[in-house]
């Protein structure tokens, strides 16, 4: 089987400006967070010096998007998503 049919199941997907694929036989679930946007901001809260101590002020999510002073992380996300997770959020920004 070649490369291009083994990765067949899999479709492009656009979620605000950053173009990602999901796999079909696993759709929602993104390296184990609820979905590909409380992936992403976890990601880049957890991985971005600023980001991470930001968070580690604030006692909430929703306390994080109030007081970050951009709209959207590096691959477009906003960090006001109706996608996101606030509670496994909360609780990552819990174990900073």
């Amino acid at each position: 089987m070649n490369p291009v049919e083994k990765l067949s199941h899999i479709s492009p997907i656009r979620a605000d400006h950053a173009l990602y694929y999901e796999s079909t036989q696993q759709k929602n679930i993104m390296n184990g967070w609820a979905n590909y946007e409380t992936w992403n901001v976890s990601l880049w809260i957890q991985n971005t010096e600023g980001l991470y101590a930001l968070g580690q002020l604030c006692d909430s999510y929703q306390q994080f998007v109030d007081a970050v002073r951009c709209d959207f992380t590096f691959d477009g996300v906003r960090w006001d998503d109706p996608n996101i997770n606030h509670e496994e959020m909360d609780d990552m920004l819990a174990e900073l």
